[in-house]
C-alpha cells in the first residue's frame, strides 16, 4: 500500500521521486519509478523556472518606472517649496511602493530557488544534473577587473532594499522638520531659552503640535508596513521548515499517493547503509532507542535502527524513547539522522600547493576558526573533520585565491556521526 499525503503534510527527500507515478500505469515491485512522469515533470520545472525569471526582471522595471516617477514628484514639491503635506504624502508613497519592491524581489526569490530545487532532484535521478556543475571561479574578489560570482538577484534585493530605507528616512525627516523657520526656531530654543521659554516658543509656533503629528505619521507608516507584510505572505509562507530532513510539503487539497516501490539500486544502497551489529555495540550505553511508533521518520532514525538491531542479539537492557510524551505537532527532540557522514582525518596534505608568501596567513586562519589546541590535535590525527569542517578549510583557500574545492585531506572515514562523537572525539 502506498501511504497518502493531505495537505500541508511534509515530504522528505526520500519521498520525492515517490511523487512522480501513474495511476494508470503503476510501477511493479522492483522497477524504478515512472521516468515519463519525471521527464516532464523536469521540463516543466525549466519552463517554470525560465519564466519566473522573466517576470522577476519584468517586475523589476515596473516598480523602478513608478518609484522613479515618485521620486521625480517629490524633487518637484520639494526644489518648489510647493505644501508640505504633498510631500509628506509622497515619501510615505514611495516608502509603501519599495517595501513592496522588496518584498516582491524576495518573492521572486523564494520561487525560483522552489524550481531549482524541483530541477536538483529530478536531473539528479535521471542521471543529467546540468545545474549541479558549476565552473570554479578563477579570480579572487579583490581582483577589480577579474569575474566573481556575485549573486544577480540579491545585488537587485540590496537596491530594493536601499531605496525602501532611503524613503523612510526621507519620511521621517518630512515629518518632523517642516521648513528653514522651523530649523532657525528650534536651534533658538536649544541655544538660548530656558524650559518654560521653550514650550512657550513652541507653543506659539505650532511645532510641538508638527511633531506630535510627526509621531503619529511615524507610527502609521510603520503599522501599514507592517500590515502589508502581513496581508501579502502567500500559502507558503505557512510552512516553515524547522527539520534538516524535510525539504518541500504538499498543497494540493486532494491527498497525494505515494509509491512506495524502490529500484534495485536504492534497495542494494540501503543494505549498505544497514547499521552492523559492530557498530551497534560501539554506542553508548544511555542511548536511547526508539520503537518508532506511529512515526513517519521511523525508518530515517537512528534510535530506531537500534531498536530493529534487538532483534538480532542486542542488549539485554537498554534505554527508550518515551513516543507518549512527544506532541505530534512538534519535531522529536530526539532524531538522530540514520544516515552516515564522510569525515576527514589528517590536514598534512592541504599546503602542498600553496604559496610561500600565503602560508602564514592560510595557517593563522585555520588556528583562528578551529582554536590552537583543536587545530593541532587535527594535524597530529587525534581528532576528525565534519563535513562542514572540511567546507570551511576549503572555503578558507578560496578567500585566499587558490582552488578550495581541490583541497584533500589524508584519508576519509564514512561513519555515523553518534559513533564519532563518542569515539573519535569529533
Amino acid at each position: 500500500m502506498g501511504q497518502a499525503k493531505k495537505k500541508g503534510e511534509s515530504i522528505s527527500k526520500q519521498e520525492y521521486i515517490k511523487c512522480y507515478h501513474s495511476a494508470e500505469t503503476p510501477t511493479a515491485e522492483k522497477e524504478a519509478p515512472n521516468k515519463d512522469q519525471i521527464n516532464k515533470a523536469l521540463e516543466i520545472a525549466l519552463d517554470t523556472r525560465k519564466f519566473e525569471i522573466e517576470l522577476y526582471w519584468k517586475r523589476t522595471a515596473y516598480f523602478v518606472l513608478f518609484i522613479g516617477a515618485i521620486f521625480v514628484g517629490y524633487y518637484n514639491v520639494f526644489s518648489n517649496s510647493k505644501s508640505h503635506w504633498a510631500s509628506l504624502f509622497i515619501a510615505a508613497l514611495g516608502f509603501l511602493l519599495s517595501l513592496l519592491w522588496y518584498m516582491a524581489n524576495r518573492g521572486s526569490k523564494f520561487w525560483q530557488e522552489n524550481w531549482e530545487a524541483h530541477i536538483e532532484e529530478l536531473s539528479t535521478y535521471l542521471g543529467t544534473p546540468i545545474f549541479g556543475i558549476i565552473k570554479s571561479r578563477k579570480d579572487p574578489m579583490r581582483k577589480v577587473m577579474g569575474h566573481y560570482p556575485f549573486s544577480v538577484s540579491k545585488v537587485n534585493q540590496m537596491v530594493s532594499l536601499i531605496i525602501t530605507i532611503s524613503w523612510f528616512l526621507t519620511f521621517i525627516k518630512d515629518s518632523f522638520i517642516f521648513n528653514e523657520n522651523d530649523k532657525q526656531i528650534i536651534k533658538k530654543v536649544i541655544a538660548n531659552c530656558s524650559f518654560l521659554d521653550a514650550i512657550f516658543i513652541f507653543l506659539q509656533d505650532n511645532i510641538l503640535g508638527r511633531i506630535i503629528i510627526g509621531f503619529i505619521f511615524l507610527i502609521i507608516i510603520i503599522f501599514l508596513g507592517f500590515v502589508i507584510c502581513r496581508l501579502c505572505k502567500g500559502f507558503a509562507a505557512k510552512k516553515l521548515d524547522k527539520e534538516d530532513s524535510i525539504n518541500y510539503f504538499w498543497n494540493y487539497s486532494s491527498e497525494l499517493k505515494l509509491d512506495n516501490t524502490s529500484s534495485a539500486n536504492d534497495e542494494d544502497q540501503k543494505e549498505n547503509e544497514l547499521m552492523t551489529l559492530e557498530q551497534y555495540n560501539q554506542l553508548p550505553y544511555d542511548y536511547a532507542h526508539c520503537p518508532g511508533t506511529h512515526c513517519e521518520k521511523a525508518s530515517q532514525c537512528l534510535r530506531h535502527t537500534a531498536y530493529t538491531m534487538l532483534k538480532t542479539g542486542g542488549r539485554e537492557q537498554y534505554m527508550v524513547v518515551n513516543s507518549n510524551v512527544i506532541a505530534d505537532t512538534q519535531s522529536c527532540p530526539f532524531f538522530d539522522p540514520n544516515s552516515k557522514e564522510r569525515f576527514a582525518w589528517g590536514i598534512s596534505r592541504i599546503y602542498d600547493n600553496v604559496r610561500v608568501a600565503d602560508l602564514s596567513d592560510i595557517r593563522q586562519n585555520l588556528i583562528y576558526t578551529f582554536g590552537r589546541t583543536a587545530y593541532y590535535r587535527i594535524k597530529r590525527k587525534e581528532r576528525v573533520l565534519t563535513e562542514s569542517e572540511q567546507k570551511e578549510i576549503r572555503d578558507i583557500f578560496t578567500d585566499m585565491g587558490y582552488d578550495g574545492s581541490a583541497i584533500e585531506f589524508d584519508s576519509y572515514e564514512e561513519q555515523y556521526p553518534t559513533l564519532m562523537r563518542t569515539y573519535k572525539r569529533v
